[in-house]
């Protein structure tokens, strides 16, 4: 959803993307088409862009006021399987296979590709878009540095695939969950697990 909660994402295995008004649960523009089920979608912050993921082995990034791509699609080896934007819009994180790659919104360039030894199964940026987490079925989560794809300390250890992370709005905290039952919150300065789990 976008940050003022107006608007709201969909994805589906009609192989499309929906934006909806919340008010009136009424369908927003045109559908955004993929060639396969769309699994993962995010919005950034103010709503103007969306982002889709697909079995297509693509990612695609929209214009919300017309329903038209921003530009080409970006290529995968492998399902996209999670996305993410960060909050200005600036910068794009995508997972496929073993791979979480880094986008910029602007010209389509990759930034940078980050390495897992399973599949990325889920992906966030923080607000300043300065931070990436990703989580894989490798039993762990990752922080990296957005700017040069370095990884922040040691990887943030589960017994068990992890297939939800969340930063916080100023990067600080980091929320992993994972297939081990446990959901673990951790400094994203020092890598280590605050006390607190759930």
């Amino acid at each position: 959803m976008s940050a003022d909660g107006k608007i709201a994402l969909t994805g589906s295995l009609d192989q499309s993307a929906r934006l909806w008004d919340t008010a009136t649960a009424m369908q927003i523009g045109p559908s955004l088409q993929h060639r396969a089920y769309v699994y993962p979608v995010a919005l950034s912050a103010d709503g103007k862009t969306a982002l889709t993921g697909s079995y297509d082995n693509t990612a695609r990034i929209w214009d919300t006021a017309s329903g038209k791509p921003l530009g080409p699609s970006l290529q995968h080896q492998d399902v996209v399987t999670a996305v993410a934007i960060s909050a200005d819009g600036s910068k794009i994180l995508t997972g496929s296979a073993a791979l979480a790659r880094i986008w910029n919104r602007t010209t389509g360039e990759l930034i940078s590709a980050l390495q897992h030894h399973d599949y990325v199964r889920a992906v966030a940026l923080d607000a300043g878009g300065t931070i990436a987490l990703t989580g894989s079925a490798d039993n762990t989560a990752r922080l990296w540095e957005v700017a040069t794809g370095k990884p922040i300390g040691p990887p943030l250890q589960h017994q068990g695939g992890v297939f939800a992370v969340a930063l916080s709005q100023d990067g600080k905290i980091a929320l992993t969950g994972s297939e081990d039952k446990t959901a673990r919150l951790w400094e994203t300065i020092t890598g280590k697990q605050i006390k607190a789990q759930f």
